[in-house]
């Protein structure tokens, strides 16, 4: 992942620890997809976890610089994504089951794919 020029590479990131310490400053990962994604929220925790800087309100300013050079969300989202799925999170599982019974999108959308082929 490049921000703001500076290469923090795709960690091989120990998720169940990440997904704790972002769930711990309210950012559910699991609103990723969904009509309750907070994206700059999400993304400043992301940046935050590859930055390895705890301070928020100074990872909001590297989002914001970021953007303000050119950069897009999708630089952030999209190399965290990835190597989420690469980990074994939200890659192809076969329908992962949530609290409170609910499935992750991703868990459902590979449910329909196999079922429409």
């Amino acid at each position: 992942m490049v921000i703001n020029g500076k290469d923090y590479g795709n960690k091989d990131l120990d998720f169940t620890n990440v997904l704790c310490d972002l769930e711990d400053i309210d950012i559910d990962i699991m609103s990723i997809t969904g009509d309750k994604i907070k994206p700059f929220t999400l993304c400043r925790g992301i940046v935050s976890v590859y930055t390895g800087i705890k301070d928020l309100n100074e990872c909001g300013k590297i989002l914001s610089e970021h953007l303000r050079n050119g950069g897009t969300m999708e630089d952030i989202l999209d190399p965290f994504t990835e190597a989420m799925e690469a980990s074994g999170f939200g890659s192809k599982a076969e329908a992962a089951t949530l609290p409170q019974g609910k499935k992750s999108a991703k868990a459902i959308e590979t449910k329909e794919e196999t079922q429409t082929e």
